[in-house]
């Protein structure tokens, strides 16, 4: 049989080793009376202490019981405990961090787990354990969790297993519980009403960096870009003969290429071009001068624009992308408008740019369209009342 009992102690009058009785205990084979206290079982590289012979007896059956019926795993008796799930976890942090750019939101989701799980053996955690975590999530003290946030977290251990199932030999991802949730509603304008905070945006911004204004308005135009994104596009990635952006620091991952409205390209033109390596949108003067915009700068001058304006409760993301998709239904298909998103990613640029950039470049060209008639509807009233409201910046 697999494995046995032993003892790193001798018999104390003739210095041999002690053997096992077979019943109940170590004894030296030419003086009985004379018996270990201290056991050692070893079985398949496994070795485990115990200061009785029934416990080690107890174990060296257990260990065969698992041999013979196929579960047995030497891991699962190793000091270090490999296959613990804060050692896994830990592992799966130190891979993700600075290979992801949403590494801050991995490593929240993972220390609530490792701190409900511990080091409890991955092959031990199944559908009612990890159920219990996200109801638990649910309960906790102070604030508790939104359900699209506790969806968050369970993608993220769900992605956590199938890395640990790909690692470790006869490991398999359990089974989820179903995480229900319904998405808040984002606070919307008119397009009117977009492009009335997008010249209080011009007014107070112009003297301190007009590519604050520039950057708002290619938000509420294109709302395929996201704020952040837009704060990574280097002088390289605008392209001034094809026409296009080119999104290279993005949430998917995957090539994403934004044709710009004629308006919009001599917009950009009518700015100084720099080094291919800086970012487009930088500061031009200060202590920050030539670093990029933070990525709460279009943030905080569209709230002070919003708020100038007499619109409360106005954040940057629903009043551009939200409010402009919203718009864009009287005259576009869902279809095409949904293509406009990005949610539908474009696979090259070369195979898509002369036949599905055109229908995207129809929903942009549509919003300047409106923006424009907006702007000569506001003069012509300016005009007929003589009041005195400010210029509007306009471009040759």
């Amino acid at each position: 049989m697999k494995g046995g009992i032993y003892s790193d102690q001798r018999c104390p009058i003739c210095g041999s080793r002690f053997k096992d009785n077979f019943k109940n205990a170590l004894e030296c084979p030419k003086h009985p009376e004379q018996r270990a206290t201290k056991f050692r079982v070893y079985f398949q590289n496994v070795t485990k202490r115990f200061s009785s012979y029934i416990e080690a007896s107890r174990c060296l059956t257990g260990l065969r019981f698992k041999e013979d019926e196929g579960t047995f795993d030497k891991r699962d008796y190793k000091r270090s405990n490999p296959l613990g799930f804060k050692n896994q976890a830990i592992q799966y942090l130190n891979k993700k961090k600075g290979e992801v750019r949403c590494y801050r939101n991995i490593d929240n989701h993972l220390s609530r787990a490792i701190k409900w799980f511990e080091n409890m053996t991955i092959k031990d955690i199944g559908y009612g354990e990890i159920e219990d975590f996200l109801q638990a999530q649910r309960k906790e003290d102070g604030d508790p969790l939104s359900g699209k946030t506790i969806h968050n977290i369970k993608t993220t251990l769900h992605a956590f297993f199938e890395w640990v199932a790909k690692r470790e030999k006869e490991i398999r991802v359990p089974d989820f519980p179903e995480i229900s949730y319904e998405l808040g509603w984002r606070n919307t304008v008119s397009l009117s009403e977009q492009d009335e905070i997008l010249d209080e945006v011009h007014n107070i911004s112009h003297k301190v960096n007009r590519k604050i204004w520039l950057g708002i308005r290619l938000l509420s135009t294109y709302p395929k870009i996201r704020p952040i994104e837009l704060i990574h596009i280097k002088e390289k990635d605008i392209d001034l003969n094809a026409g296009y952006l080119n999104i290279t620091h993005n949430k998917e991952r995957k090539p994403k290429i934004v044709p710009l409205a004629k308006e919009d390209l001599q917009l950009i033109k009518s700015f100084p071009r720099g080094l291919p390596n800086l970012y487009f949108f930088r500061h031009e003067k200060g202590y920050f001068a030539g670093q990029r915009f933070g990525k709460d700068l279009f943030y905080s001058y569209w709230k002070r624009a919003a708020n100038n304006c007499g619109y409360e409760d106005v954040d940057l993301y629903g009043r551009t992308k939200h409010s402009t998709v919203k718009g864009m239904r009287e005259f576009f298909r869902p279809d095409e408008i949904k293509k406009s998103t990005g949610i539908v990613s474009n696979k090259a640029f070369e195979r898509y740019y002369h036949h599905e950039f055109e229908d995207e470049l129809k929903v942009y060209r549509k919003r300047n369209e409106i923006r424009i008639k907006n702007e000569a509807g506001k003069k012509m009233a300016k005009d007929s009342t003589s009041l005195e409201k400010g210029k509007l910046l306009t471009f040759q």
